[in-house]
């Protein structure tokens, strides 16, 4: 079987990850560039042929506060949903997304090929390749101007005043607390916020996907979204790409 996948952030390269473990043809349709990794990302999983089964570090989870407090505080509304429930307070196993990444990226990067992703593109895709999985942000490739891309810009400071303690992830649902979450994970620190603090060279914006409408190419029966970004929904871990990409090949 062909399969193209559209992206080669973290998520696009386990979903060519999981081709390539399937036995399957690969080719990988993005510019050739590789993607920062923020403060708080890492893998929740191990993966098959790239991680150990054994766990790169453990962290431990605080939640301070209220949880209607941290959805206050995030999206003005108390009764919003957010991560704070999916991961309770304690110890958890994690995987280094950044060695993964840069793992993924020696082995499947020869099997980019350059160029930026568009729709006419995609029409050509479909008749040389039997799967697309696309993990590019899906609002880039949408064809109707009435789907709506909902989004939530947060503010990440990579270069925080804070201290924040090693391998831990910290939730505030205190409303006096100008920030929403902390981390110092593997070593890297970063505070967010759910408004801008100001200009510096530690600030990063990020637009979080949070939900949309858009179907578009899923008529075709060959294309699917993957990653949070392709999907553009919130809740999608990164190693889900590889699990719903392996999933969907198994057997063919």
């Amino acid at each position: 079987m062909k399969v193209a996948v559209l992206g080669c952030g973290p998520a696009g390269m386990l979903v060519a990850h999981a081709v390539a473990m399937g036995g399957h043809d690969l080719d990988i349709y993005s510019k050739a560039v590789k993607s920062p990794i923020g403060g708080a990302q890492y893998l929740h999983h191990p993966i098959s042929g790239l991680t150990e089964q054994n766990p790169d570090g453990i962290i431990t989870f605080y939640h301070e506060g209220e949880p209607e407090g941290y959805a206050r505080k995030i999206y003005g509304d108390a009764a919003a949903v957010t991560s704070w429930s999916q991961f309770d307070s304690g110890i958890h196993r994690i995987w280094n997304l950044r060695e993964a990444y840069d793992n993924l990226w020696a082995t499947y990067s020869r099997s980019i090929i350059d160029g930026g992703i568009y729709q006419e593109v995609l029409h050509d895709l479909f008749e040389k390749y039997d799967r697309v999985f696309s993990t590019i942000p899906r609002a880039a490739i949408c064809r109707s101007k009435d789907h709506m891309f909902v989004k939530q810009t947060v503010y990440i400071d990579v270069n925080p005043d804070m201290i924040v303690p090693a391998d831990c992830v910290i939730y505030s649902g205190v409303p006096e607390t100008p920030w929403y979450r902390a981390s110092n994970i593997f070593g890297v620190p970063g505070v967010e916020y759910p408004v801008s603090v100001g200009p510096g060279e530690g600030i990063i914006p990020v637009h979080k996907p949070l939900a949309t409408n858009c179907d578009c190419f899923e008529d075709t029966g060959q294309f699917f979204a993957m990653g949070r970004y392709g999907e553009w929904r919130k809740g999608v871990l990164t190693s889900d790409a590889y699990l719903r990409a392996a999933g969907l090949l198994e057997g063919l």
